[in-house]
């Protein structure tokens, strides 16, 4: 009878445990590091701040942007020897492919990776080729050392952009027309005197002299891509970017299969936050990742006492959960939890204005009521983007907003590269900068 009764026991509990619902998963908190000579040393940092994650990103380069010029390098020991430092610390590791456009090809100059878009069907297959070679390379490291998050991009935003459309997006009309492009980038011949020439820096190139030469370049570049992606803006041209789409998506799901027939575990895309809606295969994936650079005020948000600032901060993150939101719903992905593959501000005034500045110059305001901002020279203000993620979380813990991680760019235990790095966090067990607190307050 003891017997018997231990067997019925016994098939209860193994009964019991297919419907019992799964652990929820831990909030994922931490971050990038910025060239951390020791990584013992920079992840036993992290777990004593009460952080629990790490980014660990391992790079492509890209030549001419519209070619099939992928490479990578197949030993990259500083990634492996990272992960594996903060697996022995117990942390949790998210590893983020991403593509590097070279600048040292002319073509790319005035150009990011985020316009990277091989010039024709051929050279587009010919790209995934490579790209997914690298990708099945990392998704192997992933799996033998125990990656919990494999995120197979970044910021790609041309090559990820997969939802058919029925008119030109905004971005690619606007770089499409140069009247357009001349009424906004040229204000900033308002401010010329204000500027010197190392303010007119291009990545990969010599300085400019002159402020109108530097605008029309940078004009004449962004035109002569977006007319180039748009099939020379023809009169078939939205049916031929439809089909060029089409191509993609079926790419990065044929990627994300052949992913998960070796990488196991979690897997998500960081999408740019003005083209995760752009998207449409996230049903294949963990997480919407999204690199969370969205505008929280403008200039003339008045910054006068702290609880206002938050409210109107949190007003904003409210509207982007929505968004997010309408979109989940649009294409039928509403169970998906969202992660935040990055979030940063530079610790200078008006940091959240435009998060993804923090280098070069700014002209903001409406018309009229321009404000020149070189960013560099902007005065030291660390409140503003912890005022940025205490709105967030209060925004967070009112909407039951499914944010399920955060990883902040960039993070060090090194305090002699504050200087140099306009967006760090220096992370200590005993926290001197605000913003540290704040983030803990997620798995607090």
């Amino acid at each position: 009878m003891k017997r018997r009764f231990g067997i019925i026991a016994g098939l209860l509990i193994v009964c019991s445990s297919f419907f019992l619902p799964d652990p929820e998963p831990p909030f994922y908190l931490g971050g990038i590091q910025v060239n951390e000579a020791d990584y013992n040393h920079w992840a036993q940092t992290i777990k004593a701040t009460g952080m629990n994650s790490i980014e660990v990103t391992v790079y492509a380069k890209q030549g001419d942007w519209d070619s099939d010029n992928l490479w990578y390098d197949e030993t990259d020991r500083g990634v492996l020897n990272e992960i594996k430092a903060a697996k022995k610390h117990g942390l949790k590791v998210a590893l983020i492919l991403r593509v590097a456009l070279d600048h040292a090809f002319e073509r790319n100059k005035f150009l990011w990776h985020g316009m990277i878009l091989p010039g024709n069907n051929q050279l587009i297959n010919n790209w995934f080729e490579r790209y997914t070679r690298f990708t099945l390379k990392w998704a192997q490291i992933a799996r033998e050392e125990g990656v919990d998050i494999f995120v197979i991009g970044s910021e790609l935003n041309a090559l990820s952009a997969t939802i058919p459309i029925r008119a030109m997006p905004a971005l690619i009309d606007y770089y499409s027309n140069p009247v357009k492009q001349n009424r906004v980038e040229k204000r900033v011949l308002k401010f010329e005197q204000q500027l010197k020439e190392n303010h007119l820096w291009v990545r990969g190139f010599d300085n400019y002299q002159n402020p109108e030469q530097y605008i029309d370049d940078r004009i004449h570049a962004h035109l002569k891509w977006a007319r180039q992606v748009a099939f020379g803006m023809k009169s078939n041209c939205i049916k031929e970017m439809n089909l060029r789409r089409n191509l993609l998506r079926n790419h990065w799901i044929k990627l994300i299969k052949a992913s998960r027939k070796v990488y196991k575990g979690q897997m998500s895309y960081a999408a740019n936050f003005d083209s995760y809606m752009e998207v449409d295969w996230w049903k294949h994936l963990n997480f919407i990742g999204i690199n969370a650079y969205f505008p929280l005020r403008d200039l003339e948000t008045s910054m006068h006492t702290p609880e206002r600032i938050e409210e109107n901060m949190k007003t904003k993150w409210l509207e982007v959960f929505e968004s997010i939101r309408a979109f989940k719903q649009k294409i039928h992905v509403t169970d998906k939890p969202v992660f935040f593959t990055e979030l940063g501000y530079s610790y200078r005034e008006n940091s959240t204005i435009e998060p993804w500045k923090g280098f070069g110059f700014s002209v903001v305001g409406k018309e009229g009521r321009e404000k020149l901002i070189i960013w560099k020279e902007q005065s030291v203000n660390r409140q503003e983007r912890t005022f940025a993620v205490n709105a967030l979380h209060q925004a967070v813990k009112q909407s039951g907003f499914p944010l399920k991680g955060i990883l902040y760019w960039k993070l060090t235990t090194h305090n002699y590269h504050i200087p140099v790095e306009p967006f760090v966090l220096h992370i200590a067990p005993e926290p001197t900068d605000n913003l540290q607190p704040a983030l803990l307050q997620f798995v607090n």
